[in-house]
This record gives structure tokens, sequence and C-alpha cells, in this order.
């Protein structure tokens, strides 16, 4: 799915609480976050990862007409492998994989990779949230966008549990719709604070 950049730069903006900030991107998707961290003056260095190869060169592009006075550190590997350092993030901001919304290409069909909904969680988002926590500062958000399936129900509710269970609560919940259309269905954008 794309993601608004403007909206992105917002959440950055809003979030952030200085302009030294570390901000991490489990999962890059088409760099529409990487863009948003790229325009916004309170963002030091991005930390991205992403599965798919194929993206890289348009990575590249973006930080190359965009990430003046940056520092851009993306990956080309499963987050699940990231090696983080702890308390080291202002700022998680993601959209993880759905479990059956999308086919993410061959070297990664995330519906086939984790069977069923309820080993995806286990398996696949708990872990992730782990990850994020432990790299994240005393006083950092965690955002992240995700919502529903035709299949998925109770994704959002399923989320704040396993951040309950982390030690993070639930702050505020933005409702991200369509291409800016208040008529279509939204998507939320879940954010927690400890």
């Amino acid at each position: 799915t794309l993601f608004n950049c403007v909206l992105t730069k917002a959440i950055y903006e809003n979030f952030l609480q200085n302009n030294n900030s570390v901000v991490l991107d489990p999962f890059m998707g088409w760099g529409d976050r990487l863009l948003g961290a790229l325009s916004c003056n309170k963002i030091k260095k991005y930390i991205g990862f992403d599965l798919n190869k194929e993206l890289k060169p348009c990575y590249e592009q973006i930080i190359k007409d965009h990430g003046k006075n940056k520092e851009v550190d993306f990956q080309i590997q499963d987050f699940l492998e990231a090696k983080l350092d702890n308390n080291s993030v202002d700022l998680v901001f993601t959209s993880p994989p759905y479990f059956d919304y999308e086919i993410y290409g061959s070297w990664d069909n995330v519906a086939v990779k984790y069977r069923n909904f309820q080993y995806w969680i286990e398996h696949f988002l708990t872990p992730v949230m782990k990850i994020c926590v432990n790299a994240c500062k005393k006083d950092a958000y965690i955002c992240i966008h995700i919502g529903d399936t035709h299949r998925t129900v109770g994704v959002g509710e399923i989320l704040c549990e396993i951040m309950k269970k982390l030690n993070y609560k639930l702050i505020t919940m933005i409702k991200c719709y369509n291409n800016g259309n208040i008529n279509s269905r939204y998507v939320p954008i879940w954010c927690f604070k400890k």
C-alpha cells in the first residue's frame, strides 16, 4: 500500500521531541515514510529495513534526491534478523506486512510463510514489536499502521494487547483514509508510548 508522505511528515513532527531524532522503519515498503523522514527537520537519522531487493534502487534515488544533511541506514534484510542497539530510537513508524492482504512477492509470501493468522501473530507481529520496544528510548513512541482485512478481524485490538504486555499503552489512534477521502474505509495508525 502507498502511504501519504505529508501525513508521514506530520506524524514525525508531532511525535518527535527534539531536532536530533533517530527513527526506525522496520518495513520500508515503497519509501513513503523514508521520504517523509527526509523532509522532517527533527530527524537526524532514518533506519529502515525491507526484504524487497528490487526496491533498493528506488530507496537510493529517494536518498540522492532528498537526503541532503540526513543520515540514512537502510538494509535489505528481514527485520526479524535485525541487529539494533537498545535504547537508540526516538520513534518507530511503520506499516508491517498484513497477514493475507497483499502479495509481497516470491521473496516474502507472508500468508504462506506464517500459515495462519494466529501463527502470524505469535511468530511475526509479536517478535517485531519486541524488537521495536528494545530499540526504543524510554520516552519513544511506536506508531503502527495496520488494520483489519477481510479475513483478519481485530488486528488493532491484538496489537494493543501485545503492546500492553510490553508495557506500552495506546496514546491515540489516527484514522488514515485512502487518498484523504473520509468516505472511504480507513486504516488506523496505532500510537503507543511507555
